[in-house]
């Protein structure tokens, strides 16, 4: 397998494994909210609580937080060993801070906030240069039927894996560069607490499908 094409597969599989934290469920877009009867620090309390646990890497509480109870569950079969590599660093890069309070429009409660993750789109290329400067000594000395090589002079599949995954490591110890987007949550309330809706924007940044 040729290096160009055995590092455009990896990274179509590492796409799918950052988005491991499916939601199962629908995303509701909700467009006439209920009659405010509840204080509204206790909106800025849920939405607190839903940003805490995704930054802590815990998505079952943080799904407890959106309307209609999404699961939020890491899909182990989409998983490979990479993919979970890049998706804990993504996990631990992310952080928030909010711009302020909760506030009022006519379509309802919002709050703004800063979500910053891991910056996977700007790690790729340096774990590309990476991977090709472990394989550059077995390049140079190609030889068949070897730790590289098979018998027929295609690179094995499985060492080339593990010279990606030290490029992985290698990167993601020196570099660790993230980026961060501005979202806007919306809150409503209904059954007699605050929940988040779970907007797409919202998804996609938690889940990393920004990053690529």
């Amino acid at each position: 397998m040729k290096l160009a094409k055995f590092l455009s597969v990896f990274f179509a599989v590492a796409a799918v494994a950052l988005i491991v934290a499916t939601v199962v469920g629908y995303v509701c877009f909700h467009q006439n909210p209920p009659m405010i009867q509840t204080p509204v620090e206790d909106a800025e309390i849920r939405s607190e609580m839903l940003m805490d646990a995704l930054c802590q890497g815990d998505f079952f509480s943080a799904g407890e937080s959106l309307y209609g109870n999404p699961e939020l569950q890491w899909n182990q079969e989409t998983a490979t060993e990479l993919g979970v590599l890049l998706w804990q660093a993504h996990v631990e890069a992310m952080s928030y801070e909010f711009a302020g309070p909760c506030y009022a429009t006519e379509s309802g409660i919002f709050r703004d906030v800063t979500i910053t993750v891991l910056d996977v789109a700007a790690l790729r290329p340096k774990i590309q240069g990476q991977f090709l400067l472990l394989m550059d000594p077995y390049l140079a000395d190609a030889q068949f039927d070897s730790e590289a090589f098979d018998a027929e002079g295609a690179l094995r599949q499985e060492f080339a894996a593990e010279k990606l995954r030290q490029a992985v490591e290698l990167i993601l110890q020196k570099d660790n560069a993230c980026v961060s987007h501005q979202v806007t949550l919306e809150l409503m309330f209904q059954n007699g607490q605050w929940w988040v809706v779970p907007k797409r924007a919202l998804v996609d940044i938690v889940t990393g499908v920004v990053t690529q």
